[in-house]
């Protein structure tokens, strides 16, 4: 499914708020918790000042900002509630971008060695110059040795899997 305008224009917006960013987490972690939360939002019968009280007590109870609960009153105003999940999920892409952060995650076999992390980081670094790097390490032993390195929808694969995989096509030419 793509992403709206609108939910990109809306996360944006979200940002130039200026929230931390772990207020922002806790505030959808507290909306997605329940489904019929996010019904009682998208459900046109239900007049919104009984939304936006809702979403008042809620929040307010949970320590989320008047300023962040007024978003989501907004939107939900504006019949946006069922586009929260890909607003978040442009707001976390459009902050890390403004604040060049790279995301970037690591998967190693249990028997990786330091010097293979570091030739990854040494990857990014040059790719990604003037970024900091977020990197999550993830052990997967399917990959024989070696390292995968994935940025968004990019994949360094240095792992020995690849590698004889590609020897197999070599081999069989395919």
């Amino acid at each position: 499914m793509r992403v709206t305008r609108e939910s990109v224009n809306n996360a944006k917006v979200l940002y130039r708020l200026s929230f931390d960013r772990s207020e922002v987490e806790r505030a959808q972690e507290i909306y997605f918790l329940s489904s019929k939360l996010q019904q009682v939002m998208n459900n046109p019968t239900i007049p919104y000042e009984k939304k936006a009280d809702i979403l008042e007590k809620i929040f307010s109870k949970a320590g989320i900002s008047e300023k962040l609960v007024k978003f989501f009153q907004i939107m939900c105003k504006h019949n946006e509630s069922c586009e929260m999940k890909d607003i978040f999920k442009e707001y976390y892409r459009y902050s890390d971008k403004m604040k060049k952060i790279i995301r970037a995650q690591f998967f190693c076999t249990s028997s990786a060695t330091a010097k293979e992390e570091e030739k990854a980081k040494e990857l990014l670094s040059e790719k990604y110059s003037g970024y900091t790097i977020d990197w999550k390490k993830t052990v997967d032993d399917t990959l024989l040795g070696g390292y995968i390195v994935k940025v968004g929808n990019i994949e360094y694969d240095k792992s020995y899997r690849n590698r004889l995989r590609q020897l197999e096509e070599k081999l069989t030419g395919r």
